[in-house]
């Protein structure tokens, strides 16, 4: 793979002294909800994150490959977690707590600029890298047909909702879809979803009913007045992450391609060959590159991950993910692993493993050591710890033989 980026700090070019706050607002919980950027992430109980993935998870799970960056978060790691963190020369370079969310932030900085993966309000504009408003507007749905890339066919929709009642706004809903000359097979997305939260494949009344309902309760709080419905591709035999860093000057670097484990709309993970040494297809390419020349225009730099979809001998981009995706540590450390002869590696979100944060560092010391098991950030929990991670092998069959034998010990994935 022809990259040239081990670290996050590597992605920057910028005079600018830099620092990271990676935590996402979230309009779920209290004390992080937005006005004017608004994240859609969970408007009803089931969808909410939880707050382990919004202080935990999420933001710290670059703390192996931040290189020389320093890290704002709201909660430390656990310290054993950090210490075995800390054995990786790619780390960053310090974790700074913030307790009280943004409190004080701007003096702490000490004229640093942040690296951030969406607009927060409560911020000092002037402390984050990127522009806000334009920053929000490229993070939108709405801004995919503007990049001179194939999609697929796309139209924004006034949601014009009347009741409260659910139920009642069905037909609205359908005679919607309807006018803007959509049936069923099709996909409504809202603008600022995430992680395919806010995002519904719609094949049958009962997917209506489901999207309705949802899309009511965000209607009710003020958070939604217009979605983006979205053709569905059909015969789908490659779904990829395009991993790339975006400069100001409108290039860009190829990072990887990951093959993307999907369940429904909701991202698990990836997959990547960290020995492919390969240019990607012509058609990706000019993706890549019309991309990056109006992300750049918009005042962008730095990560990006584009999901995108091949079908009927064409490719699709469905999503443009300007920030750290989840998949960035793969991209990042697949030189790692390559050096430790482990050719294939995949990342999950979703492991649950039994007892302490140093019963696991210690149950799988072997697996830690060697690099096949790479623990990129933890969560305790009652008698467990929910774990993101990278398993590594020299084949897919020695990754799935580490599933087998994590299983054997009692670590579950999570439905």
């Amino acid at each position: 793979m022809n990259q040239t980026f081990e670290t996050i700090a590597d992605c920057y070019q910028s005079n600018e002294l830099l620092s990271a706050y990676l935590q996402y607002p979230c309009q779920a919980h209290d004390g992080h909800r937005q006005s004017q950027f608004i994240i859609h992430d969970g408007a009803t109980n089931s969808a909410r994150p939880s707050q382990e993935s919004v202080l935990f998870h999420e933001p710290q799970r670059f703390i192996t490959c931040l290189g020389d960056l320093e890290l704002y978060l709201s909660r430390l790691p656990n310290p054993a977690v950090y210490e075995y963190q800390r054995g990786f020369n790619t780390t960053c370079k310090s974790i700074i707590e913030v307790p009280e969310m943004y409190k004080n932030l701007d003096k702490k900085l000490q004229g640093k600029k942040l690296i951030t993966t969406f607009p927060h309000e409560p911020i000092n504009p002037d402390i984050q890298l990127i522009k806000v408003q334009p920053y929000y507007d490229l993070l939108s749905k709405e801004s995919l047909p503007k990049m001179n890339v194939p999609i697929p066919h796309q139209v924004t929709c006034s949601l014009n909702f009347n009741s409260k009642n659910w139920q009642e706004n069905i037909n609205v809903f359908t005679s919607m879809l309807q006018q803007n000359g959509f049936k069923l097979p099709c996909v409504v997305k809202l603008t600022h979803g995430l992680s395919g939260e806010g995002t519904w494949v719609l094949k049958s009344q009962s997917d209506i009913q489901t999207a309705v309902k949802q899309l009511t309760n965000y209607t009710n709080q003020g958070l939604v007045n217009k979605v983006v419905a979205q053709e569905y591709i059909n015969n789908i035999t490659g779904n990829y992450g395009l991993q790339m860093v975006i400069h100001p000057n409108g290039n860009y670097t190829f990072m990887g391609m990951i093959k993307q484990e999907v369940n429904g709309v909701e991202f698990e993970g990836g997959i990547i060959d960290n020995n492919a040494s390969f240019d990607p297809p012509e058609p990706v390419q000019d993706i890549m590159k019309n991309i990056a020349l109006y992300a750049a225009n918009q005042g962008y730099q730095g990560w990006a991950a584009i999901d995108i979809l091949f079908s009927n001998e064409k490719w699709y981009v469905l999503d443009p993910n300007f920030r750290l995706s989840g998949n960035a540590p793969l991209a990042l450390h697949n030189n790692t692993l390559a050096d430790h002869g482990l050719q294939y590696s995949q990342l999950t979100t979703s492991l649950e493993f039994p007892g302490s944060i140093e019963d696991v560092l210690e149950k799988f010391q072997n697996e830690l050591e060697r690099r096949t098991l790479i623990i990129l950030s933890a969560a305790q929990k009652q008698g467990s710890n929910t774990v993101y991670a990278i398993m590594a092998g020299k084949s897919m069959s020695n990754v799935q033989q580490l599933k087998e034998k994590l299983l054997k010990k009692n670590v579950q994935p999570i439905s």
